[in-house]
């Protein structure tokens, strides 16, 4: 399958995902930042961000790439990941202890991004981290969505 049509898949994919969001969460926004190094290629970055959340608008600030997206759309990929890694488990309870207030904030590993993996950080990675944040919605809400095991 070539990349153009794999994206479609993944894109039609997410839209399904997005469909099982409940009520509560669909204002939710995203937003995302990491720091880019000299050492480091942009689009590389660029790519792994874009493997977790294909919906953010992202921009190339100095040293680093930001963005935001709104709705459960924004989260989809991150869920099927943490679903397809057979973590969910392990990320509730990761993501539980992340609220601050009305939002979730949360680190993944950049370098892990790139090969489509979602893994969570807890500061340090020799070339940063992703740092996430999640409002607009109930926070327990939003890890409920991402973690939820289908029939529990």
């Amino acid at each position: 399958m070539g990349d153009v049509s794999r994206r479609d898949a993944e894109d039609a994919e997410d839209e399904h995902e997005a469909a099982s969001a409940p009520p509560a969460i669909a204002g939710v926004t995203v937003r995302v930042w990491t720091s880019v190094y000299p050492t480091e290629d942009v689009s590389v970055v660029r790519r792994g961000l874009r493997n977790l959340f294909p919906r953010v608008e992202l921009g190339h600030g100095t040293g680093s790439l930001e963005g935001t997206a709104g709705g459960p759309v924004a989260l989809a990929r991150l869920r099927r990941r943490l679903r397809d890694q057979l973590i969910r488990d392990a990320s509730r309870a990761h993501l539980l202890r992340r609220i601050q207030g009305d939002e979730l904030v949360f680190l993944l590993n950049k370098q892990s991004s790139t090969m489509r993996v979602a893994s969570f950080a807890t500061e340090g990675a020799p070339l940063g981290d992703i740092e996430v944040h999640v409002g607009g919605a109930d926070p327990r809400a939003v890890v409920g969505w991402l973690c939820q095991i289908e029939g529990a």
